[in-house]
């Protein structure tokens, strides 16, 4: 995942299988944590809860104990170029719905998961 492109690769086996525009972090406000990490869950729908909200997701996939991950986000109109600048996530990677959905079922637990 390119912090700066806004978007996801899903290599599987060395193959390109799946790519999207996302939505990160906003930037310098709930920056997406850099860094190498791995799919420790895989949840078909959960409330995020954060000190100023709660919000249901339809496809959650944890990446960190600090409450980091990939997710659809149905309330975004659109994903990538700078929204993160102004508008991004808590930290989580938002993802369009379709997208959510087929990386859900194409992922398992353990896959690993590079932000750059």
């Amino acid at each position: 995942i390119s912090i700066n492109d806004q978007y996801l690769w899903y290599y599987k086996d060395n193959e390109l299988l799946m790519e999207s525009k996302v939505v990160t972090g906003t930037k310098g406000k709930h920056d997406t944590p850099l860094g190498i990490y791995y799919i420790s869950e895989k949840i078909d729908g959960k409330y995020l809860r954060g000190d100023d909200y709660v919000t249901w997701v339809n496809k959650w996939l944890r990446i960190t104990n600090r409450g980091h991950g990939l997710h659809d986000a149905t309330w975004r109109g659109s994903f990538g170029d700078k929204i993160y600048t102004y508008n991004g996530s808590h930290g989580c990677i938002n993802l369009p719905k379709k997208f959510a959905y087929d990386l859900f079922d194409n992922v398992n637990v353990k896959c690993c998961v590079i932000i750059y």
